[in-house]
C-alpha cells in the first residue's frame, strides 16, 4: 500500500502544474456531453386494474414505479394497448394497489417508507383527468397492498403493512377509519375482495395464510384457515359467485388456489401451480381464467376441469387475466416487489362463455 501511495503522489506531482503557472486553458472536450438515450429493458408496474364498462370504451389503469418518485398512473387503451396518459402520483414510489369504483374513478393505494410520505390513498377522476391525494389512511403503515371498491361505491377499503392493518375510506365524507388487525400477529393484508353483499374478505401473510371474513362496517366475523400446510401468504383473493378464490404464496415455493364453498364453509378443491397474480372471468359465468404451468386455462367452477388455452407468449412477467382480456404486469408473480422484469409488453384477448 505504501508503494502504491508513493508512485500516485509522484504521478501527481509530475502532472499537476504549479499553482503560480496554472494559467492555460483546460483542455477540450471536458465538461458534461449527451450520451443519448439509455435502452430501458425494464420497468416494475405491478399494480393494474380494468375498468371494463368505461363509456369510452375498456381502460386498463396501471401504476409504473420510480425509485426517485412520483409513481406515474398510466391510462391505456384495452382494445389496442395504446397509452392515452400518464398521471404523477405525489410522494408515491410505486403501488401493488389499484381498483375501480362503480362511477369509474379509480382508486390507488401507494408505498413509500420516507418518514411523512408513507402509505398514501389517491383518487382518479376519468371525468376530470385529475388524481386526488386522499391522505394517509393509517399513519403507522408505509405500504398499501391492495384496495377494493363496495359494489355500491359507498366505501373503498384498503390492506397495509408492516402491522397488517385495514381500513375504510367512506367516499361520501372522505373520511378513513382503522380497522385495526383482523389477523393479529400477520404484518400484512395482501389482498382483499368485497362480495356482492358487501362482506369483506381480507387474505394476510406472511405467517398465517388466513382470511378473515368481516362485515361491512369491518367487524371480524370469522377467520377462514388454508387448506395447505406452512406459512406464507393468502397472497390473491377473489369472489365469483358463492366461491371464494385464494391463491397461496407457501415458504416452499408453491402456489396453490384454494376454492372455498362459502354456502357449505368447506374448501371445495386445491389447484396446483397457480401463477396469475389476480384470477377473472368467473363472475361472467361458470369459467374461471388463471395462469397455470405459465399457461392461460380456464377452470370450471362447477366442476373441477382445467382446459387449456394454448396461450403462453406474455413475456417474463405475471399476467393477470380479466373478463374479456389479458392484462399482463411486469412485476413477477415469484419475484420480491422490487424486482423488474423485461419491458416486452404482451397483451392478448379470449371470449367468456356464457
Amino acid at each position: 500500500m505504501r508503494v502504491i501511495l508513493v508512485a500516485l503522489l509522484l504521478v501527481l506531482s509530475i502532472s499537476s502544474p504549479a499553482r503560480a503557472e496554472s494559467t492555460a486553458s483546460p483542455p477540450t472536450g471536458c465538461g458534461f456531453q449527451t450520451l443519448g438515450t439509455l435502452p430501458l429493458t425494464g420497468a416494475t408496474t405491478a399494480g393494474t386494474a380494468l375498468d371494463a364498462r368505461h363509456p369510452q370504451g375498456p381502460r386498463v389503469y396501471s401504476v409504473t414505479s420510480s425509485a426517485s418518485g412520483p409513481a406515474l398512473l398510466g391510462i391505456r387503451d384495452a382494445r389496442d394497448g395504446r397509452l392515452i396518459g400518464e398521471r404523477p402520483l405525489p410522494l408515491a414510489l410505486g403501488s401493488w394497489a389499484v381498483t375501480v369504483a362503480p362511477d369509474h374513478s379509480v382508486y390507488v393505494g401507494s408505498y413509500n417508507a420516507t418518514a411523512g410520505a408513507m402509505g398514501r390513498l389517491f383518487r382518479y377522476s376519468p371525468a376530470t383527468d385529475q388524481v386526488n391525494e386522499l391522505g394517509i389512511p393509517i399513519a403507522t403503515e408505509t405500504f398499501v397492498w391492495t384496495v377494493a371498491a363496495t359494489p355500491d361505491g359507498s366505501a373503498v377499503y384498503g390492506g397495509t403493512s408492516p402491522s397488517g392493518k385495514l381500513f375504510r375510506y367512506d367516499t361520501a365524507t372522505g373520511r378513513s377509519t382503522d380497522l385495526g388487525s383482523p389477523v393479529p400477529g400477520d404484518q400484512f393484508v395482501r389482498d382483499l375482495a368485497v362480495g356482492e353483499d358487501g362482506t369483506v374478505y381480507a387474505g394476510v401473510g406472511a405467517l398465517s395464510m388466513k382470511v378473515a371474513v368481516l362485515a361491512r362496517e369491518g367487524t371480524v366475523e370469522r377467520v377462514i384457515d388454508p387448506p395447505v400446510q406452512g406459512t406464507g401468504y393468502a397472497y390473491d383473493v377473489d369472489v365469483a359467485g358463492r366461491y371464494l378464490l385464494v391463491r397461496f404464496v407457501t415458504s416452499t415455493g408453491a402456489n396453490p388456489m384454494g376454492v372455498y364453498d362459502l354456502v357449505a364453509s368447506r374448501w371445495k378443491d386445491v389447484v396446483e401451480d397457480v401463477d396469475s397474480l389476480t384470477v377473472g372471468g368467473g363472475r361472467l359465468g361458470a369459467d374461471l381464467y388463471l395462469f397455470q404451468n405459465d399457461e392461460l386455462v380456464t377452470y370450471d367452477l362447477r366442476s373441477g376441469k382445467i382446459t387449456k388455452l394454448g396461450f403462453k407468449d406474455y413475456g417474463d412477467g405475471a399476467a393477470r387475466p380479466s373478463a374479456g382480456s389479458v392484462t399482463r404486469s411486469s412485476a413477477p408473480a415469484r419475484r420480491a416487489a422490487s424486482g423488474t422484469s423485461t419491458a416486452r409488453r404482451a397483451r392478448a384477448s379470449c371470449s367468456t362463455r356464457p
